[in-house]
């Protein structure tokens, strides 16, 4: 017996799709070549290094990141910018007033400071 769902429906449409996984990539990137630039003189780093041919190539690569997360940022703001513009915007993602109240609960009572959890 299959367990299908009547109907789906999609969270994210393509645009914010590409968002993400242009700033996942261009993240994972810059944190993996920054800390080898980082610490360059490590024997790990070296290693590294040699995998993407040297330290100028993977300096290249740093700053390739950086381009794609500056990119990646900037397609943000005009994807923004227009669906504001056609008032398609939805507040529903941000936190309202019960999950401020709901994190408070949360965190006294990790704290021991109520009794009953959330």
């Amino acid at each position: 017996m299959e367990n299908t769902p009547a109907k789906l429906y999609d969270r994210w449409d393509i645009h914010q799709r590409a968002q993400h996984w242009l700033m996942m990539v261009a993240f994972t990137l810059l944190a993996v070549t920054g800390l080898i630039i980082k610490f360059a003189f490590s024997p790990i780093a070296q290693t590294v290094a040699k995998v993407f041919g040297n330290f100028e190539t993977l300096f290249f690569i740093h700053l390739g990141a950086a381009v794609l997360m500056t990119a990646g940022a900037l397609y943000h703001v005009v994807y923004l910018l227009i669906k504001a513009s056609r008032r398609q915007l939805s507040w529903s993602m941000l936190p309202s007033w019960q999950d401020v109240k709901d994190l408070a609960d949360t965190i006294g009572y990790y704290f021991g400071l109520r009794k009953e959890g959330p």
